[in-house]
């Protein structure tokens, strides 16, 4: 049975702190109302001296309901937190802002102890807003000592996110200059309350709109100078850094750099990206998500040697080349997806394991060699029909394709369809291929193949699986399908959906006993399921 708490109206009257006399506990509980009387006292008694309560209650001025509700509870059914179960309360706290995680501690001894439990166990830190502090320039400072009070509350931090302060930080400045002034000394401030020395990780989002760029480099020396750990960067959104902005920044603080976040940074071509990647030798993530600059990006060899995640989704390219044919690359995921100019795509590859270019709908030539490659994402690609099997003398080769996705390839032919499954026949488990409305003949052969997924192709007429392990094999709505033959018996068949698939005749080496799932609603009613395949 999990331990009841003393909430509010059980617990005796708290007896203000001995080193706060009455009058000032009257003035904070006057000043800070919003709060209530009782979380003030609350503070007050936790605190060593009036001006420890004052930082304390200014810190928590802004916050939400969140913890007031979990410590008063509901006016009508009321919330009892010794009713629940301690895992399902960890995991609520879990979601606590650190303002609200703060408002919590004020509620009993138990919660004071579980909030101090959560922050020192906590790695991950999104800054608060601050509304009610920045509320002019003479908040600034306030902000920056309420920074260092969170800081101090979580001793080991191993990242910090702007996103939520780097939007009212502007607002209460009078210019970017001001704003970027006092964006460095919320670093100083972090720095000196992280007595650990744990944080490599800082996110600049919410900054990156309006940070000049040589504030961007101003910020990187001070980084570099306060962080020497840094290992993750971002400057999303950095609508105003170039290409020797970038440098300049990646010179400050880019030997210890291991993940880079580029993203919406709409300024940025492939010369500003290549000239960083020279600088930041040990770069293991490269996000370039939203460059809209990027037109064409080719990566060799002695690129990156290290890299190992590459992301550059819904960027202007129109041609993407990688060549990494040394068996010592560390590359294993490429995804250049939602790039709707992207029209070639040219991977050599030893060590890529997971490749995505889905939602390139202009693709047309497509050419990819990597043998330790399990899963290819080519669904909605709309403009791609066939496969390119020589390019450059770059033979198409995937052997090791567990997972293939081509939905809603509409353009794909038959005989491009055929080679894609012909290359990762051996070792394919699943495959869908759901809206290829030019396939006409699916042919999958694979002793290993799982899940077989067909559904809205309009001109399919035959499917033909070889696969003994097959479990679920998916048709929907395939208006010219007549005959699905499984060659080796799917004696494993669990699902078997064919559903307003009309001209379909015929369902051989099934076993539709065995069946678990099945489905053949708006067939032909004359429909034949046999064993024998």
């Amino acid at each position: 049975m999990p331990r009841a708490f003393a909430l509010r109206e059980d617990a005796p009257a708290p007896a203000p702190s001995a080193s706060i006399s009455h009058y000032d506990l009257d003035a904070l509980v006057h000043a800070f109302g919003s709060l209530g009387s009782d979380v003030v006292r609350d503070v007050a008694r936790a605190s060593d001296g009036a001006k420890s309560a004052l930082e304390l209650l200014r810190a928590l001025s802004s916050t939400g309901a969140v913890a007031r509700e979990l410590i008063q509870g509901d006016s009508e059914g009321g919330f009892h937190a010794g009713a629940i179960p301690d895992d399902v309360r960890d995991l609520i706290f879990g979601y606590l802002s650190p303002k609200d995680a703060a408002r919590a501690a004020c509620a009993c001894r138990e919660f004071r102890v579980l909030v101090r439990g959560w922050r020192r166990n906590a790695r991950r830190l999104d800054l608060p807003r601050m509304d009610g502090v920045l509320d002019d320039v003479r908040g600034v400072k306030r902000a920056i000592e309420s920074v260092g009070s969170i800081i101090r509350a979580y001793p080991n931090l191993s990242a910090v996110n702007f996103k939520r302060l780097g939007e009212t930080l502007r607002k209460a400045c009078e210019d970017d200059e001001r704003a970027a002034d006092a964006l460095g000394g919320v670093l100083t401030a972090i720095a000196a309350n992280n007595a650990s020395g744990s944080i490599d990780e800082i996110d600049f989002t919410g900054c990156g709109e309006w940070l000049e760029a040589h504030a961007v480099v101003e910020l990187a020396e001070r980084c570099r100078d306060l962080f020497p750990d840094l290992a993750s960067l971002s400057l999303a959104r950095a609508k105003r850094l170039e290409g020797d902005g970038l440098a300049a920044a990646m010179r400050m603080c880019g030997s210890s750099i291991r993940e880079l976040r580029l993203t919406g940074c709409v300024k940025l071509d492939e010369g500003a990206i290549m000239r960083a990647i020279d600088i930041v030798p040990g770069l293991r993530t490269l996000d370039l998500t939203g460059c809209l600059g990027l037109r064409r990006l080719t990566l060799e060899a002695r690129d990156a040697p290290k890299l190992e995640q590459l992301k550059a989704v819904n960027c202007s390219l129109e041609k993407f080349v990688l060549r990494r044919a040394s068996r010592d690359s560390h590359l294993k995921v490429v995804n250049v997806a939602d790039c709707s100019a992207l029209r070639s795509v040219q991977v050599q590859s030893e060590s890529m394991e997971t490749l995505s270019v889905a939602g390139c709908r202009s693709l047309e030539t497509f050419n990819v060699a990597a043998p330790r490659c399990e899963t290819l994402l080519v669904n909605k690609c709309a403009s791609l029909r066939e496969v390119t099997e020589v390019m450059n003398v770059v033979i198409m080769r995937i052997p090791s394709v567990k997972v293939l996705k081509l939905d809603s390839c509409k353009s794909l032919t038959t005989n491009g369809f055929a080679q894609l499954l012909d290359m990762c026949s051996g070792s394919l488990v699943e495959l869908s291929a759901e809206g290829c409305l030019s396939v006409a003949r699916a042919s999958v052969s694979s002793p290993n193949l799982l899940r077989c997924a067909l559904s809205g192709c309009s001109r399919l007429e035959v499917a033909r699986v070889s696969s003994e392990k097959c479990r679920s094999f998916i048709a929907r709505s395939c208006k010219a399908l007549t005959e699905v033959r499984f060659d080796r018996g799917a004696y494993e068949l669990e699902e078997l959906d064919v559903r307003n698939s009309s001209a379909l005749r015929r369902i051989a080496g099934a076993r539709q006993s065995h069946i678990r799932r099945v489905d053949v609603q708006g067939c032909s009613g004359s429909l034949d399921i046999s064993a024998q395949s």
